[in-house]
């Protein structure tokens, strides 16, 4: 009967034994994925950060191409304004996408150069514009209009 005993005793000591084994088992791979869930979640945080961040960069790029497009509305209607409609003010179109390149539209300068003159207090006391006309490096025209 000692031998069947032992042989009974020996069983639970194996079965404790795989038991702990088990639970270790299980403990190491709880900790694995809470550390892998942990990176997870960092990961997901920083992706929140970069779309955050590019959501940002978009709306401030389409209010910057907004204002381009106005500004070149306006520098139209200056050009028109300066030169009746005749369209000979010189003005360059930028970056319009892919393929497109800076292409000057006319090679006709007009200087300008607004001269004043102030007194003591800062008042104007007269005022003229000085304008050249430049066309391929060569002055062609000089205007004085008197204010």
């Amino acid at each position: 009967m000692a031998s069947t005993q032992t042989f009974r005793v020996y069983p639970q000591k194996r079965k404790h034994s795989l038991e702990c084994s088990l639970t270790e088992t299980e403990g190491n791979y709880c900790a694995q994925l809470a550390q892998i869930q942990a990176q997870i979640g960092a990961l997901e945080e920083q992706l929140h950060q970069v779309r955050t961040e590019t959501e940002g960069q978009k709306l401030e790029y389409e209010q910057l191409l907004d204002i381009k497009v106005h500004l070149e509305k306006e520098i139209e209607t200056y050009c028109r304004l300066i030169d009746g409609e005749d369209g000979s003010c010189v003005k360059s179109k930028g970056y319009g996408g892919p393929g497109n390149q800076i292409k000057e539209l006319s090679k006709t300068t007009m200087v300008k150069t607004i001269v004043e003159e102030l007194d003591p207090r800062g008042k104007v006391l007269s005022s003229r514009v000085h304008a050249v006309e430049e066309k391929a490096a060569k002055a062609n025209n000089v205007k004085s209009e008197q204010r």
